[in-house]
C-alpha cells in the first residue's frame, strides 16, 4: 500500500515527506493519547477502527510546532484498536502503517 501511495505521490509531482516517532500513551477504558512527528503546519489526521479493514473513525491531529496530538476518547474497553496517521496537506503526502493498543477494562 505505501509504495502505492508513493508511486502515486511522485506520478503527482507532490512531496513525500515523513511522519515519525509514533508514541502511544495515557492508555484508558475509553482510547489513548497519540503523539506523532511530521511537518509544521500540515493538515495531519489520524483513522482508527477495531479491524485493520475497517478503520472508519477520523479524528484532526492537533498541530504544535510540528508535534502532532490527538485524544482518542470514544473507543470501547478491553478491544484492540488499530489506526494510521496521514498528512493530506496540499503538495504533500504521507502515511504511517498500521500502528494498534489495547484498552483497559472500564
Amino acid at each position: 500500500m505505501l509504495v502505492k501511495l508513493k508511486v502515486a505521490c511522485a506520478v503527482a509531482a507532490e512531496s513525500w515527506i515523513a511522519l515519525v516517532d509514533c508514541l502511544i500513551t495515557v492508555i484508558t477504558a475509553v482510547g489513548a493519547t497519540v503523539n506523532i512527528t511530521g511537518t509544521v503546519g500540515s493538515v495531519v489526521h489520524i483513522f482508527w477502527g477495531v479491524s485493520k479493514t475497517a478503520m472508519v473513525n477520523e479524528e484532526n491531529m492537533v498541530d504544535t510546532a510540528g508535534d502532532y496530538e490527538v485524544t482518542l476518547a470514544s473507543c470501547p474497553a478491553t478491544t484492540k484498536i488499530y489506526f494510521y496517521i496521514v498528512d493530506t496537506d496540499a503538495g504533500e503526502q504521507a502515511r504511517t502503517g498500521i500502528y494498534s493498543f489495547t484498552t483497559i477494562a472500564a
